[in-house]
């Protein structure tokens, strides 16, 4: 069980509104990174975010409902009809603007400029001076927003200065109402603009300087411990089977690859475990001890950015949890998880507790 704990992510946000003194753009493309828009992007909007971000068209029709009353930037160039007033489009090339231009409603536009992904965005800056000189053509279009992706690790200051100093070139050629930048990496570096794009910082993830806090837990239970003795094997593909040299105790968590592709080891009490055998699709084997058994919690999520000396890639990790069932922590004041865990199975659906005695006060999840 996943669970999303929605009171971290608004404090992150807060971190980050200080930290950067600027309004943020949520990014919440794949399904808000696979946790779930529904839930995601509803409860952004009650932390007062009301621009958006996706990549494709298509993650804005799919949640067109939820993103009312707010803007949705949408990064890949498409071609459909101009009848969402609330999409504002990307122009990665002159082609987009010779298409762009032919609107006969209102639309709002940014213009996207590549300064060292070499992925999307214009490159040359006279490139942005035609674009601009098409699109005035159109009173109806509204160049509302520039915009960038810095391409730098957290350390690498040398290259985002220079990709910064690339970026104000471009800012400069007009006063656009809106202008933002993004990158984990660099949240709590100098940044250009009055917006901030924002997507797995809001989750506490991918940006140690800023003291974020984590908003995911997972747990499960095992659904057996079981012997296995000198000789036998486990995994049912010969060429991958593990061969013991002596008995062990093997535990089967009800988690594969289909819930969590990325899981290697999990943890109890401060004790690792790691796992043994290729996964199954929906079963993972770890090696245990006694220590542990059917009805201990186990934490199936990293907490520290580097684990072994290898640094956690949490865009990775976080999406390859899309497939979990979820529980979204509304509220918790001294609430105690495992309580939590064994009150909402018995609740179904949705949750609702309230109680002195085990300490559990205000808590409101929702579970999927």
């Amino acid at each position: 069980m996943l669970i999303v704990d929605l009171s971290k992510i608004k404090a992150n946000i807060e971190i980050i509104r200080k930290k950067t003194n600027k309004d943020i753009i949520a990014v919440v493309k794949r399904n808000a990174y696979g946790l779930g828009a529904s839930h995601i992007i509803p409860f952004l909007k009650k932390c007062g975010v009301k621009y958006f971000f996706v990549n494709h068209f298509s993650e804005y029709l799919e949640n067109k409902m939820l993103f009312k009353n707010s803007y949705v930037i949408v990064m890949d160039s498409f071609r459909e009809k101009f009848e969402y007033a609330n999409v504002i489009y990307t122009i990665n090339n002159l082609d987009d603007a010779e298409f762009y231009v032919k609107t006969t409603i209102p639309i709002k536009i940014h213009i996207q400029v590549d300064t060292g992904m070499n992925r999307l965005g214009i490159k040359m800056l006279e490139d942005v001076k035609k674009i601009l000189n098409i699109l005035e053509k159109n009173p109806l279009i509204d160049v509302e927003g520039i915009y960038t992706h810095f391409s730098s690790c957290v350390d690498d200051n040398i290259n985002y200065d220079i990709q910064k100093e690339k970026f104000k070139e471009f800012v400069s050629l007009k006063k656009f109402k809106i202008v933002h930048s993004a990158a984990t990496s660099s949240l709590h570096k100098d940044i250009v603009g009055n917006m901030v794009r924002v997507g797995l910082a809001m989750y506490g993830y991918g940006n140690i300087n800023l003291l974020l806090k984590k908003s995911l837990a997972a747990y499960e239970r095992f659904i057996n411990v079981i012997e296995v003795k000198k000789g036998e094997t486990v995994g049912y593909q010969k060429e991958k089977q593990t061969t013991f040299n002596k008995k062990y105790l093997v535990g089967v968590l009800p988690v594969g690859y289909y819930e969590n592709p990325n899981l290697t080891r999990i943890s109890y009490r401060g004790h690792i475990y790691n796992k043994i055998a290729d996964s199954c699709m929906n079963h993972t084997h770890f090696l245990i001890d006694d220590k542990i058994n059917k009805l201990s919690f186990l934490s199936i999520i990293e907490k520290n950015d580097i684990i072994d000396g290898e640094k956690i890639n949490w865009y990775h990790y976080i999406t390859g949890l899309s497939n979990y069932k979820k529980i979204y922590l509304m509220r918790c004041i001294n609430g105690n998880i495992f309580k939590i865990l064994k009150n909402t199975r018995k609740k179904g659906s949705k949750g609702r507790i309230r109680s002195r005695r085990c300490k559990i006060i205000g808590i409101r999840t929702i579970r999927i």
